[in-house]
């Protein structure tokens, strides 16, 4: 497989068929001119579980993410894409709350974002990178040089965490966009879902 059109006809692997993952393929795959009826959509699990069907020929393409994507460079598999240079931006992950639990245990809420975003400046900060190495090495049980990688692609400006944690727009409404398009949900501006109150007086929170 060195091409999109090499996929014709081969088997895609994914989490499930509605989610994140899958749905970005699909519109990486439209993009370049194939349709879903031109492949075959396999249910498999997990990450690691699409990467073990890689490696055993169960399966000929799937969206890996870190460090699963950075093993199957490694077994030889070739990594045909970014995604990011085809859809452009998006809200890859997120927290989210139900509206009437937020406003019950707001201070909770309050904290718990202020604890996340200060993880995240302590994460970005290049004077922790040896520690957060080390974090990754005994909590994922990783090798010394797989870890560096995944703080490569981690702590990388573009691609990377979003410094604070902040919510990036533009990849929120590209996520409902490709929800709308490819699993027939209503289409709904990202405002709908978005109330960033609680983060901001989390920020303020952190600023005294």
């Amino acid at each position: 497989i060195a091409s999109y059109q090499d996929l014709r006809g081969k088997t895609f692997g994914v989490d499930a068929p509605d989610t994140a993952f899958a749905l970005i393929a699909y519109d990486m795959l439209k993009r370049k001119g194939l349709d879903r009826g031109d492949y075959v959509v396999q249910p498999i699990g997990a990450t690691r579980f699409r990467l073990e069907a890689l490696r055993e020929g169960k399966i000929d393409f799937a969206m890996l993410n870190l460090p699963f994507n950075i093993f199957a460079r490694t077994a030889g598999l070739k990594i045909l894409e970014d995604p990011g240079n085809v859809i452009g931006a998006y809200q890859s992950a997120g927290g989210f709350a139900r509206r009437d639990w937020a406003a019950a245990n707001r201070d909770v809420l309050i904290q718990y974002i202020a604890a996340y975003v200060e993880g995240v400046r302590w994460a970005l900060d290049p004077r922790n990178r040896n520690a957060a190495a080390a974090l990754m090495q005994e909590k994922m049980q990783l090798d010394a040089d797989v870890t560096q990688q995944c703080l490569d692609e981690m702590l990388d400006a573009k691609t990377g965490f979003a410094v604070d944690a902040k919510l990036n727009h533009d990849g929120m409404a590209t996520l409902l966009a490709l929800r709308a398009t490819f699993t027939g949900t209503p289409a709904m501006p990202a405002s709908r879902y978005v109330d960033e109150a609680v983060y901001r007086e989390a920020l303020t929170l952190l600023a005294r």
